[in-house]
């Protein structure tokens, strides 16, 4: 079995953009930028109150050891090379 090492996560959730440019009304456009705009605010907000509090470290989800499964399945990924992990 290879050495397994932290797999490093993006602080965003995801790099997805929704391409609101391809909303051809100029209301339904505008609505959505400030919905998208409104919830980019609300979670950037909630990290930086995560990083100020005591309550919360740095670190990988999968580097608890309660998520065993996941790293089993990360190493046996590994292992076998599979795309999905690259």
């Amino acid at each position: 079995m290879c050495a397994q090492q932290p797999l490093a996560l993006p602080l965003t959730p995801s790099s997805l953009r929704l391409d609101l440019s391809r909303v051809s009304d100029d209301t339904t456009r505008s609505i959505a930028e400030k919905y998208m705009g409104v919830g980019e605010f609300v979670f950037d907000s909630t990290v930086a109150a995560a990083h100020a509090s005591a309550l919360f470290r740095r670190g990988s989800p999968l580097d608890d050891k309660t998520h065993g499964a996941a790293q089993e399945a990360i190493g046996a990924a590994r292992e076998k090379k599979e795309a999905w992990f690259k």
